[in-house]
């Protein structure tokens, strides 16, 4: 037999050894099968015991386990949260005599946390923020030798316990230092968290539906940013040159976003219940009539300035593209001193509103459009290609 065997029982050696000749002589592959299997578990057992040292070491150090730290993302019920399964007892375990400094940084004064900060926390705050950083640390794999990502992950976690805590306490100050010192921030870390997800999930939806594949720059900037496998605050309804998005950090971005996002919901019913036409795709006979399917990029801006258009030029209320000879008269018919004239705009604005309450924001997106791409040109030198907020022919 091709095996050496060392047996820790001589009373057992015999009758182990004679069972293994005997399995060897019936069935010679089964019993290589299996003492390669028995063999082979040595190294997985070893494999383990290196892993759970590894995890004991990370654990003194405060690291938990990745998989342990993934549930810092844990999505919670915004709406039947219970600050009892997070209280903290009075008599913190502390592990060291100091506490470490480097969970503590900067941040916005404007911010309730700021204040909270500001007004001072004892060491078993700063210990329960430490550990709450390496948890999402681990959790994003992030090196913790890189300074810069550690910040990053610092201001993101002080980004959604700041939410936490305006989403709960208000302005009152005296009661966010209470939640703060009383509450494992742990759990306002998930708060927070899930009161951003909650934006995901609309931002979800709602690029799903008929809309999706229209929504103009800033609203699709808006998705785009809420839909990353982190939700970020898009900064294009801020009234800045710059695009791109930040973290969230305050219920005010997180209220804002979801302004804008019911705006692209009021989108949505317009389109899909009000309007009388539909969206390429959505009926594709209607489309192919309309003109629409052999137009590339479209925007709901420019399909409903279109409709619109014709609307104002004794015509159906219908994305038509317009011909390029009744720019003129269309220029003529809607400018007043270089912009739509205010009573095109208001009637524009009580029209929607009838239609769908809130209507209104995105009729003052359009015509702003219009103020800026078609309302300043010179009526005698209209040129299509540079002609924005019409679908022309």
């Amino acid at each position: 037999m091709p095996y050496e065997f060392e047996f820790r029982d001589a009373e057992l050696a015999k009758p182990l050894g004679a069972l293994v000749s005997a399995l060897f002589c019936r069935d010679e592959f089964f019993c290589r099968r299996l003492l390669d299997a028995l063999r082979s578990e040595l190294p997985s057992v070893l494999e383990e015991e290196v892993y759970q040292q590894r995890r004991n070491r990370l654990l003194e150090y405060g690291f938990p386990d990745s998989f342990e730290a993934m549930g810092v993302y844990a999505r919670l019920d915004v709406d039947r949260f219970n600050l009892d399964e997070f209280s903290r007892p009075e008599t913190f375990f502390e592990p060291g005599p100091v506490a470490p400094g480097f969970a503590l940084a900067e941040v916005p004064s404007s911010s309730l946390l700021a204040e909270v900060l500001a007004a001072g926390i004892d060491a078993a705050n700063v210990w329960d923020l430490s550990f709450l950083l390496n948890r999402v640390m681990v959790a994003d794999r992030v090196d913790v030798g890189d300074s810069a990502a550690v910040q990053e992950t610092l201001e993101q976690v002080y980004g959604y316990l700041n939410i936490a805590l305006e989403q709960l306490c208000g302005s009152s100050l005296e009661k966010a230092q209470e939640l703060f010192e009383g509450t494992y921030l742990v759990g306002l870390f998930r708060f927070g968290y899930s009161v951003v997800l909650g934006l995901q999930q609309e931002a979800r939806r709602l690029t799903a539906s008929s809309v999706g594949p229209y929504l103009d720059g800033p609203y699709a900037a808006l998705t785009a940013s809420l839909l990353g496998r982190k939700p970020r605050y898009c900064i294009a309804f801020d009234g800045t040159a710059r695009a791109g998005d930040l973290p969230f950090s305050s219920l005010k971005q997180v209220e804002a976003t979801r302004q804008r996002l019911a705006d692209v919901e009021t989108q949505r019913r317009l389109f899909e219940g009000c309007f009388p036409f539909d969206l390429p795709g959505s009926q594709e006979p209607e489309a192919e009539r309309s003109g629409l399917a052999e137009v590339d990029q479209l925007t709901l801006s420019e399909i409903f300035l279109t409709a619109l258009a014709n609307r104002i030029l004794n015509r159906d209320f219908a994305p038509a593209p317009i011909p390029s000879g009744d720019l003129s008269v269309l220029h003529g018919l809607i400018v007043e001193n270089g912009r739509v004239s205010a009573s095109l705009r208001q009637k524009t604005f009580d029209w929607l509103n009838s239609l769908e309450p809130g209507a209104e924001n995105f009729g003052h997106f359009c015509l702003s459009i219009w103020d800026e791409e078609f309302c300043g040109l010179d009526p005698a030198a209209l040129d299509p290609r540079y002609i924005g907020g019409l679908l022309l022919k």
